[in-house]
């Protein structure tokens, strides 16, 4: 594609929980730099990444602010934050967070205030870049599986602006987990070397396991498919508003305003700083916290409340947390070596500490192939993801070769067929009578095309042989097929998906639409001795490219392309609760409960 469009800006964006980061360059080298420099900050501060927040007036509904330049004290100021999770509609979080459809209205808002800056900026800064090239690439979330949400988040991003006129292009290309292994390329990795990344951020943490194939041009194998949970740094904050808002409680007579809202401002103002640095030398000599209590007369003494000076005490014990469950899994003959951490909640001393403890402190026995395994972290953490899109898509645009020639998939797919009826096989099933061949056929009938955890070239992807039979006059009529996803293992996969039996193993994804050339068809029963009535026969395949979403392709029985992703019409289907994968947290609060933060 590259070389009948040309790129001459890459732009990628990695949309977080808490905050969102800009890296772009340019041909012909695409040296990787970033935006640093955004509205509502002085011009002479420097940012690696903008906050993710979205203002509205409170009379008007109309957009008022986003990243820096939202008000959190001004009143009239709606101010939206950490609701990332909530655009899957799949995602079950508290009974306060925002529909999935506001999220939805917030992403799109963002998206395009993000990118107006981006582009204004570059225009500023660079002669002539409105007649070049420009591709975005964005990142999503490991824990978003569903091909179905992708395309949505793919809606948005187009409802956004992105993609929208002749010079310029978007597609999401990896998970944040993918973008942050490529990156982690660059801290000295040798070929044959299996490590892990844990990217972990605000709102979700996504892990891989992959071995290093070359350095020179980067190529890297999945050893399995990327995993990830809905537990990020936002947990700790909101348990740590929960806390103080308790104790705020029991002096509500004193402290003037709404509790909930100075809780969030005390953990804005005094607990984040001390969260981002907790685990440091620096950091050690501390036995409590202290927060300033908005309000609240100087001098104020509360013992019962730990209160002090006017000011809430949280003692060290409070903020420990307890050592996660988090293991390093067998992968046959593949030992890993490294644990490299990134995003920002990756960069924590104290996450880190915790992990050094369990792989590099004796309790790696426990795992024979994270014997000897060495905790690093990025030398970037928080641009590892943004820097790490641009490594991968620029290799592809000089080289015309993916970091990912393989991926490992996260999810099974297949497509909804007909079997030709047999009595022992499809008790139960729907049965039709084909007036074409007089044949009983067993209807919906699933053949999995690609299974979790199969290893797919990313290129080629997955054919799927159809021969079907067209009563003629109706060559043209659009041809349809459903397609069809389920998350449980390869051995537990459903054999149909009857249409009045829902089922919970597998769900309908999409339907796929396109009208056939008339030239690949060949007509059947045409003879005079031919008794049976005359068709027309299309023989084609489908393919299926499954990376970070599901693109097809339809090719003839020669293997000469017949219709692109962009000419086949694709309905999805909503994306369901039932569509989360089980081993994913559907909520981000309860598993924290069981596994994480201990505030008391």
């Amino acid at each position: 594609m590259s070389g009948h469009w040309p790129v001459d800006w890459i732009i990628a964006i990695d949309f977080g929980m808490t905050c969102t980061g800009v890296a772009y360059s340019c041909a012909p080298d695409f040296e990787v730099r970033y935006i640093q420099k955004w509205p509502g900050k002085p011009q002479h501060e420097i940012h690696n990444k903008v906050d993710t927040s979205i203002s509205y007036d409170v009379r008007t509904g109309q957009l008022k602010g986003w990243g820096f330049l939202c008000d959190h004290d001004d009143d009239g100021e709606e101010v939206n934050q950490y609701w990332k999770l909530n655009l899957d509609p799949a995602y079950v979080g508290l009974p306060d967070d925002p529909a999935h459809e506001v999220a939805a209205k917030w992403y799109r808002d963002y998206m395009f205030c993000i990118r107006e800056h981006t582009l204004g900026f570059l225009r500023d800064s660079f002669p002539h870049f409105d007649r070049k090239n420009v591709e975005f690439v964005i990142s999503v979330p490991t824990t978003w599986r569903d091909p179905g949400l992708i395309a949505q988040i793919e809606q948005h991003i187009q409802a956004a602006g992105y993609g929208q006129s002749h010079n310029e292009r978007v597609t999401i290309s990896l998970t944040e987990a993918e973008a942050a292994a490529v990156y982690a390329l660059k801290s000295g990795m040798t070929i044959g070397e299996s490590f892990v990344v844990c990217d972990a951020g605000g709102g979700t943490s996504d892990v891989n396991v992959l071995r290093v194939v070359s350095t020179g041009t980067l190529a890297l194998e999945a050893l399995s498919y990327v995993e990830g949970r809905a537990v990020g740094s936002v947990l700790i904050d909101y348990k740590a508003q929960k806390l103080v808002s308790q104790r705020l409680k029991l002096i509500r007579e004193h402290v003037p305003g709404d509790i909930d809202a100075i809780a969030e401002q005390m953990v804005r103002d005094g607990f984040h700083t001390f969260k981002c640095s907790f685990g440091s030398v620096a950091y050690n000599a501390y036995t409590k916290l202290k927060l300033q209590i908005p309000g609240l007369s100087l001098g104020t003494d509360f013992p019962g409340v730990n209160v002090e000076d006017s000011r809430l005490v949280i003692s060290r014990r409070a903020t420990e947390g307890r050592k996660g469950s988090a293991s390093v899994r067998d992968y046959g003959k593949y030992s890993q070596s490294h644990l490299v951490l990134s995003g920002g909640f990756g960069s924590s001393p104290y996450l880190r500490r915790r992990l050094k403890e369990r792989y590099e402190g004796g309790q790696s026995s426990l795992h024979t192939n994270a014997s000897g395994m060495k905790v690093l972290l990025a030398d970037q953490p928080q641009l590892a993801v943004v820097h790490g899109l641009i490594m991968a898509k620029s290799q592809l645009v000089k080289l015309g070769l993916d970091v990912y020639a393989k991926k490992c998939c996260p999810i099974s797919v297949g497509i909804l067929s007909r079997e030709k009826y047999d009595q022992s096989k499809h008790q139960g099933e729907t049965v039709t009578l084909d007036p074409l061949d007089n044949q009983r056929w067993a209807e919906r009938q699933i053949r999995w095309i690609i299974s979790k955890g199969d290893v797919v070239q990313t290129e080629k992807g997955k054919p799927h042989p159809y021969r079907r039979k067209i009563p003629l006059g109706q060559e043209h009529t659009p041809w349809r097929t459903q397609i069809v996803m389920s998350t449980l293992p390869k051995d537990r996969l459903p054999k149909s998906l009857p249409a009045n039996r829902p089922s919970e193993n597998g769900k309908e994804l999409c339907e796929i639409e396109a009208v056939l050339d008339p030239k690949t068809l060949r007509r059947k029963n045409h003879k005079w001795y031919h008794l049976r009535r005359e068709y027309k026969l299309a023989e084609f395949s489908v393919i299926l490219h499954i990376s970070t979403g599901l693109r097809f392709e339809i090719v003839s029985k020669d293997g000469t392309s017949v219709k692109s992703h962009e000419e086949i019409s694709v309905a999805w289907e909503p994306v369901t609760v039932q569509s989360a994968q089980p081993e994913v947290a559907p909520t981000m609060y309860p598993v924290a409960q069981q596994n994480g933060w201990h505030w008391r």
